[in-house]
C-alpha cells in the first residue's frame, strides 16, 4: 500500500514538473515565438515580390492621392508696380485626384532592387473643390516674366522691351496676369511663338528668350513640323512627365531597407547642391530615403524617416513627434521641425543648401536658410521654397505682404502618420509653398518701380488618407491575427496553468494525507 501511494505521488510529481515545463514552453512560444512568426509573416507580406498583393499596390497605387492647391490672388497689381505693398487673397483649395503608376524597367533579385519610372496624372475633383472651378480667373504673378527681369542683363532687357508684344501674347506680357486657374496649373499658356511678323531683330530676341528659359522645369518646348514652334508654361504640367529613374530596395535581403532609394537617374549623388566652400555636401546630395508611398516595417520612436522629393530636389528628414489614431488604428506621427529649412553649419555660407543663385530683395547674394531656401539650382528659375504661410521662417517675410495669415502647424506642417508594425502610411501630407522675389529691374516698364519683397505664389498639400477598405485589410493582415494569437495564447496559458495548479493540488493533498 505504501509503495502504491509512493508511486502515485511520483506520477503526480512528474506530471506537475512536465506541466511546468509545458507552461514555460507555452510562455516562451506565446511571448517570443508567436510574435516572431507574425513579424515574419508581416515582413513577407510587405516585401516587393512579383505576384503578391503588395507588388500590385506598389506598381499601381489602388486609390488616388490628394493634390490640393491654394493660389495667392493679387488684388493690387497696378499699385505693386508703383512700389506698393502687395495685398493678397488666398483662394483654394483646388482639389485634384493624383494617380500614381510605376513603369517597371528592371526587376533585379540579384541586388534586391526594382527600377522604375513614375507616371502621375491629375484629375480635377469638382466635388471636393466645392464652388471653385478651373475656369476661375485670378490675378497671379507671372513667373515667366519675373524670370525675364532677373535672368537677363540690362542690354537684354532693353532689347526685350521692344519685342514684348511680339514674343508674349497680350494678356501674358505683364508681371501680373489675369488667367484661368486651369490654364495656370496644368494646361499652360504659350509664348515665344514662331510667326512671320517677328522680324529679324525680334526673332533674335525670341531665340534669346528660349535660351534664357531652357533650364526652367515648368516650361516645355512645343514642336510643329520638326521645328520649335513655341514654349508653354504651367505650374504643374511637368509633373505628368516621369521625374527620373528610381532604383529602390525590394526589402527581401534586408527588410529595413524596403522602399529605400538606392539610385536616382543611375546616380547616388544629386547634382543640385553645394559649392566649393560647403562643409556638408553629402548631407544635401546623397540619394536616400523613400518616395513617401512605402516604408519598412518595425518603425520605432527612435526611427528617422527620409523622404526624397524631386519637386524640390532634396531629402526632407522627419522624426517622431507623438502618437495618434486613424480609423481605429494607432500610428506614430513623424514630422519636420523648425530647423528643417535652416543652415546646419555654424555659418550659412558653408551650408550646402546655400547656392546663392537667386538674389534677394535688395539684389544681393543671399543664402536665405532662415525658413526659405533657394530652388534655382533645382527648378532653373529664381524661386524660393518655404513651408506654407512662411511657417518657421523669419517673420519679416510674412509681414512684407498683406493677406497671408499667421501659420498654423495643424494646417501648414508636413507630417506622416504611419502604422509602425507594418510601415503602412495611414495619413500623410507633404506641404510646401513657392515664392518669388520682387525687386526693381530697369528697362521693363512693369518692373522699374517694384517693391523689394518676397511674394508667395501658391502652396500645395499633397498626400494620402488611407481608405477604409485598406484599413480593413491592414486589420486582417496584422491586428486580427494578433487578437487571435492573443486569444489562443492566453487560452493555452490558462488551461496549462489550471492543469499545473490542479496537479500541484493533488500532489500536496496526497502528501498531506499520506504523512
Amino acid at each position: 500500500m505504501v509503495r502504491k501511494t509512493f508511486c502515485s505521488i511520483k506520477v503526480l510529481l512528474i506530471t506537475t514538473l512536465a506541466l511546468l515545463v509545458v507552461l514555460v514552453g507555452v510562455l516562451v512560444l506565446s511571448f517570443v515565438g508567436v510574435p516572431k512568426i507574425i513579424d515574419s509573416q508581416v515582413k513577407s507580406s510587405v516585401q516587393l515580390e512579383k505576384g503578391t498583393e503588395q507588388w500590385d499596390r506598389f506598381v499601381e497605387l489602388p486609390f488616388p492621392l490628394h493634390f490640393k492647391v491654394w493660389l495667392f490672388n493679387v488684388t493690387n497689381p497696378e499699385e505693386i508696380q508703383k512700389s506698393a505693398k502687395p495685398i493678397l487673397n488666398e483662394v483654394g483649395p483646388y482639389y485634384y485626384d493624383e494617380t500614381v503608376i510605376k513603369d517597371i524597367m528592371l526587376y533585379n533579385p540579384s541586388d534586391d532592387t526594382v527600377t522604375y519610372k513614375r507616371k502621375l496624372s491629375f484629375a480635377f475633383n469638382k466635388e471636393e473643390s466645392g464652388t471653385l472651378t478651373e475656369d476661375d480667373e485670378l490675378v497671379l504673378l507671372n513667373p515667366v516674366m519675373l524670370s525675364m527681369t532677373q535672368l537677363t542683363t540690362v542690354l537684354e532687357r532693353m532689347a526685350l522691351g521692344g519685342c514684348l508684344d511680339r514674343i508674349f501674347p497680350d494678356r501674358y506680357n505683364n508681371l501680373f496676369i489675369k488667367v484661368k486657374v486651369g490654364m495656370m496649373l496644368f494646361e499652360g499658356y504659350e509664348f515665344a511663338v514662331k510667326h512671320d511678323d517677328l522680324g529679324v531683330a525680334c526673332g533674335i530676341i525670341r531665340n534669346k528668350v528660349i535660351q534664357k528659359t531652357a533650364n526652367i522645369r515648368n516650361i516645355e518646348k512645343v514642336y510643329k513640323d520638326g521645328e520649335l514652334y513655341s514654349l508653354r508654361f504651367s505650374f504643374f504640367h511637368y509633373k505628368e512627365s516621369p521625374d527620373g529613374v528610381y532604383s529602390v530596395s525590394r526589402g527581401v535581403d534586408d527588410i529595413s531597407m524596403l522602399g529605400h532609394i538606392r539610385r536616382w537617374n543611375e546616380a547616388i549623388q544629386l547634382p543640385f547642391w553645394g559649392r566649393s566652400i560647403s562643409f556638408n555636401n553629402d548631407t544635401c546630395n546623397t540619394v536616400r530615403g523613400t518616395d513617401s508611398t512605402i516604408y519598412p516595417p518595425s518603425i520605432t520612436e527612435n526611427s528617422e524617416l527620409d523622404i526624397f522629393n524631386t519637386d524640390i530636389c532634396r531629402v526632407i528628414k522627419i522624426t517622431y513627434a507623438g502618437q495618434d489614431t486613424y480609423k481605429g488604428v494607432d500610428g506614430f506621427i513623424f514630422t519636420i521641425n523648425e530647423n528643417t529649412l535652416r543652415n546646419e553649419t555654424e555659418f550659412a555660407e558653408n551650408d550646402c543648401f546655400c547656392v546663392q543663385q537667386t538674389l534677394n530683395e535688395l539684389g544681393e547674394s543671399s543664402c536665405y536658410l532662415d525658413g526659405l531656401i533657394d530652388l534655382k539650382s533645382c527648378v532653373g528659375a529664381p524661386i524660393l521654397l518655404s513651408f506654407p504661410h512662411f511657417l518657421y521662417a523669419d517673420d519679416h517675410y510674412r509681414e512684407a505682404v498683406e493677406g497671408v495669415d499667421e501659420p498654423d502647424e495643424s494646417i501648414h506642417k508636413l507630417y506622416l502618420l504611419v502604422e509602425p508594425n507594418t510601415g503602412t502610411p495611414l495619413e500623410g501630407k507633404k506641404r510646401a509653398q513657392l515664392n518669388a522675389v520682387l525687386r526693381p529691374a530697369n528697362f521693363l516698364s512693369f518692373s522699374e518701380d517694384l517693391p523689394q519683397v518676397v511674394i508667395p505664389m501658391f502652396w500645395v498639400d499633397e498626400g494620402v488618407s488611407l481608405p477604409q477598405k485598406y484599413v480593413d485589410e491592414l486589420n486582417d493582415m496584422y491586428f486580427n491575427r494578433l487578437q487571435i494569437a492573443a486569444g489562443v495564447k492566453y487560452g493555452v496559458i490558462a488551461v496549462t496553468l489550471a492543469a499545473v495548479v490542479t496537479s500541484t493540488g493533488f500532489l500536496v493533498r496526497k502528501k498531506f494525507f499520506t504523512g
